[in-house]
């Protein structure tokens, strides 16, 4: 089979994975990663478009109030008008959402689950539009050097009204002490 037309072949069987209700369990597209910027604030995010309907920002930030060395990390989604993406639910297993994956330092700690927006319901289905922020909260050992890179992979499925695109990802990242 070509090979350019593997992504296209891939769009559309879960394009109808997506309308019959069901995930279809499909490979990462060739080249379905890109890259996102790890400076910090929604401002310095590009504007997503029909063609990249997903883009997102981080930062990490010391929490004062925390007894040991605890910080919060914020991921900031911005979804393009008419897109929407699967919010995490239990109870609708078939849709692919939005995930989070961070790697932390020897010495880190993730403290609880990410925590995300508030989802609109959409036809039961919880979805986020426009805009997510994620949430999560780390320890990191003393002895790990400020400069310490923290790497984020959001994974998630673009959808509109129509089709769903393949599975994506974003590769995030941002340094303690930003």
């Amino acid at each position: 089979m070509n090979r350019q037309m593997v992504p296209v072949l891939l769009g559309l069987l879960t394009c109808l994975g997506c309308a019959a209700g069901r995930k279809l369990s499909l490979p990462d597209p060739p080249g379905g990663e890109s890259a996102a910027s790890g400076v910090p604030g929604a401002a310095d995010t590009a504007s997503p478009t029909a063609e990249q309907p997903v883009q997102a920002s981080i930062n990490c930030r010391r929490v004062p109030s925390a007894a040991k060395a605890t910080w919060e990390v914020v991921v900031d989604v911005r979804i393009a008008e008419d897109h929407y993406l699967h919010a995490p639910d239990e109870k609708h297993p078939d849709f692919i959402p939005l995930v989070a994956n961070i790697t932390l330092p020897q010495g880190g700690q993730v403290l609880g689950e990410w925590q995300y927006s508030e989802p609109q319901v959409e036809h039961d289905l919880p979805v986020f539009r426009d805009r997510v922020q994620l949430r999560q909260h780390i320890e990191i050992a003393g002895d790990v050097a400020p400069a310490s890179v923290i790497p984020v992979q959001l994974s998630y499925q673009a959808c509109t009204s129509t089709l769903c695109s393949p599975p994506a990802s974003l590769q995030l990242s941002a340094n303690l002490g930003e």
